[in-house]
């Protein structure tokens, strides 16, 4: 909750437009905020779209997985900022990792659907 705070009054931004928009400003506080470098956009839709961490992300810097836990996502975390930032601005969306360097793919993609436009959680008057 800090983060998305510090993130709005640092940066001036107002609401988000559309999926594209949003998208652009994850990407620039995952940029601010986190050592996760280069971050690039890929594949915008207007209900999805697609961050690509080039290179070992730190969480999977010193890791392994030993085989019995092939199947553990371990940089689920990623997906978790995601998905808590865009609730913090009335957006469910849902995340997944779809490929990540710890599993031996060349870089880690994360992808992002919009679910839908949180009213219930928007103060009077901010609709």
């Amino acid at each position: 909750m800090r983060l998305i705070e510090d993130f709005l009054a640092r940066s001036g931004y107002g609401r988000c437009n559309d999926l594209r928009d949003t998208a652009e400003k994850v990407q620039t506080a995952l940029k601010l905020y986190t050592p996760l470098s280069p971050v690039s956009l890929t594949q915008i839709t207007s209900d999805e779209f697609t961050l690509l961490f080039e290179g070992h992300h730190p969480f999977a810097e010193f890791a392994e997985l030993p085989d019995n836990l092939l199947n553990l996502k371990y940089a689920n975390i990623l997906p978790g900022i995601i998905r808590g930032a865009c609730e913090m601005v009335q957006m469910e969306v849902v995340a997944w990792i779809e490929k990540d360097t710890l599993k031996g793919d060349a870089a880690t993609e994360v992808k992002v659907r919009f679910v839908r436009k949180l009213v219930d959680a928007l103060p009077s008057g901010e609709d």
